[in-house]
């Protein structure tokens, strides 16, 4: 759904009894509920639960080069992550079928006990990721002789940064009513004003259901050691514990 900040602020102000039906803002309640719009989208980035989907980018590697820049203008120039979640070797020997590999996403402390950290190889198995601003770093180890590829999975989150009332909201289904009645929150306290009745409900009800959407599904495995192996065996009874 797209609409302009305008019409959103208008909202969120008429929940708080800051404007009447048909009135619009001043430019000082403009500037100020737009700072408080951004804000408060810049602090949803620190919750996955808040996203909008997964990100997945593909960057090259460099043979030789073991660190890379993230994000606007960076030697990888995509969105930078505030946090990778799952790191891919796509290795391109054959790049009809390429071959994927799963690539250890370490710390800044195991990266440390790395004793020799210019050792190269075919196949880099750790990434140790910085989320340093305004450009983050991607480091591995062993350092890649190949120019392949690597696949970074992370959190997307909805565009934040607006400057102008102009300027459009352009947000999946279901995320324009937590973000409207959320500021109206906010703009509450701003403003030092009364949220009308079943606003806070309609705000936790709206977070609430995209966070759903964001909740991981449990995956259940099984011990190989209960599952039937042959003609000869059964499987494990969790009900008699044969």
């Amino acid at each position: 759904m797209a609409i302009v900040i305008n019409d959103l602020l208008r909202s969120s102000f008429r929940c708080i009894g800051q404007l009447r039906p048909g009135f619009g803002h001043s430019p000082s309640e403009l500037t100020d509920g737009l700072f408080v719009l951004n804000a408060m989208l810049d602090s949803w980035q620190t919750d996955d639960m808040n996203a909008v989907c997964e990100l997945i980018q593909n960057f090259p590697l460099v043979p030789g080069t073991p660190s890379y820049t993230v994000g606007p203008g960076g030697a990888w120039n995509g969105t930078r992550p505030g946090k990778v979640d799952k790191a891919t070797l796509v290795v391109l020997t054959n790049p009809a079928q390429p071959l994927r590999l799963d690539i250890e996403i370490i710390d800044a402390e195991r990266y440390q006990l790395i004793n020799l950290q210019g050792t190269a190889s075919t196949l880099p198995q750790k990434l140790h990721y910085r989320p340093t601003f305004p450009l983050a770093s991607a480091t591995f180890w062993p350092v890649p002789t190949e120019a392949d590829q690597v696949e970074l999975t992370s959190a997307l989150f909805l565009a934040g940064g607006f400057v102008a009332g102009t300027d459009a909201f352009v947000a999946p289904p279901g995320y324009l009513d937590a973000v409207r009645y959320q500021l109206a929150i906010r703009l509450a306290m701003e403003w030092d004003k009364p949220l009308k009745d079943g606003v806070v409900v309609l705000a936790t009800e709206a977070l609430a259901k995209i966070q759903r959407l964001n909740a991981p599904t449990p995956q259940m495995t099984c011990n190989p050691g209960v599952l039937p192996v042959g003609a000869g065996r059964s499987g494990f009874n969790r009900l008699t514990g044969d």
